[in-house]
């Protein structure tokens, strides 16, 4: 919830109800893949491929872009990045990047 809140740039309250809604219509729980990746593609973002190895880590990512905002999947949940920095809630820069989207 926290990266679709800093990611669209709305407050948690409006995240929330956002997955809640995409949840039930997906039939699925509010953190599954299929359900935020649908909203950030309906708000105009894009999946882009990783240039990165299975040593690349988010902090790695970050340093690689500098510029923009993006969503990155990583082992159990969803980071997001603006402008080089990740923001989590826990130091999550050791984490392999699996997939992303990029607005």
């Amino acid at each position: 919830m926290r990266a679709v809140s800093k990611a669209l740039d709305i407050d948690w309250n409006k995240a929330k109800m956002l997955l809640d809604v995409y949840s039930m219509d997906e039939a699925e729980v509010e953190t599954s893949d299929l359900v935020w990746s649908r909203i950030l593609s309906e708000n105009g973002f894009q999946m882009i491929p990783l240039y990165c190895n299975n040593r690349c880590t988010l902090y790695d990512f970050c340093k690689k872009n500098p510029v923009g905002v993006f969503v990155v999947k990583v082992s159990n949940h969803v980071v997001c990045v603006v402008d080089g920095c990740y923001y989590d809630s826990w130091d999550s820069g050791k984490e392999i990047p699996l997939y992303c989207w990029r607005k």
